[in-house]
């Protein structure tokens, strides 16, 4: 009975070398242009994808820097209203103030300067309002400045407040020279606080005094490499590469507006206010 016999390997093709040497066998594989092909078809595939991805990123880092100027913005105008609706003048004997008595200022555009005097918010009021001694008992009022200036190899303005203690004041001592430094933001492109005067309906003949504030903060979009130096003028062009914040604001000063509602009101010692 014939066994059958055990299968063999089917073995590879070969092809007699001219040269006489062992043939070898010869493999399936990839050619350069195939290679080249397969390349070009990924490349193809993943370019949208990084453009894609490398737009999103842009987008998201526009977003953010732009919320954070935003936020920047609003905390600037809230401390500056805040300081303008709380903003008096040494009295003395007189019983007449003017409203631009409120407010100096000084510089021109786009670097401005603003001083005035406020009731301090900071510490507690018998530190502002002392324990009358003599029957003499004076307000004790800080002196705000706010500043514009153009520092050396900035992109943009920066905005300081100084705020000056009186000398009889606790928190004198608690700073170099009793004043208080700050840089509110090195994003400015426009500052200004104008006074306006508007007629009150409800009174023929008397008026209402506020302050205009107008504040804008600027930040380079992340793809522009080369910002336009401040001009000294709100800018309205955002196509720029430039991230803008306009604010506005009116404050309504609630000393000043009292005082002029009441000329002829009998001033006395515990209505004196001392500047710093």
């Amino acid at each position: 009975m014939n066994q059958p016999r055990p299968s063999t390997p089917a073995r590879l093709a070969t092809r007699p070398r001219p040269d006489g040497q062992p043939a070898r066998a010869e493999r399936a594989g990839f050619t350069l242009v195939e290679m080249m092909i397969v390349v070009a078809c990924v490349v193809l595939l993943l370019a949208p994808m990084l453009l894609i991805l490398r737009s999103g990123a842009q987008v998201s880092r526009k977003g953010m820097v732009q919320i954070d100027t935003t936020m920047q913005a609003r905390r600037i105008l809230h401390l500056i209203h805040d300081d303008l609706k709380n903003a008096c003048v040494s009295t003395g004997n007189r019983t007449w103030i003017d409203f631009p008595d409120l407010l100096q200022e000084a510089g021109t555009a786009p670097t401005f300067q603003y001083v005035f005097c406020r009731f301090p918010f900071r510490g507690e009021i018998s530190q502002t309002v002392p324990a009358p001694r003599s029957g003499f008992s004076p307000r004790r009022a800080s002196r705000v400045r706010y500043t514009v200036e153009k520092p050396t190899g900035s992109r943009f303005l920066h905005l300081i407040r100084e705020e000056t203690f009186h000398p009889s004041h606790p928190l004198a001592a608690t700073f170099p020279g009793g004043t208080w430094r700050r840089v509110l933001t090195e994003r400015v492109n426009y500052f200004r606080i104008q006074p306006w005067e508007i007629p009150d309906p409800s009174q023929p003949g008397s008026r209402q005094f506020v302050w205009w504030v107008t504040l804008q903060l600027v930040d380079v979009d992340p793809s522009q490499r080369t910002p336009p130096a401040p001009s000294g003028d709100l800018w309205t062009d955002r196509g720029k590469g430039l991230i803008i914040a306009d604010f506005y604001d009116v404050v309504y000063p609630e000393f000043f507006n009292a005082f002029w509602r009441q000329p002829l009101i009998n001033r006395n010692w515990h209505t004196i206010i001392e500047e710093p």
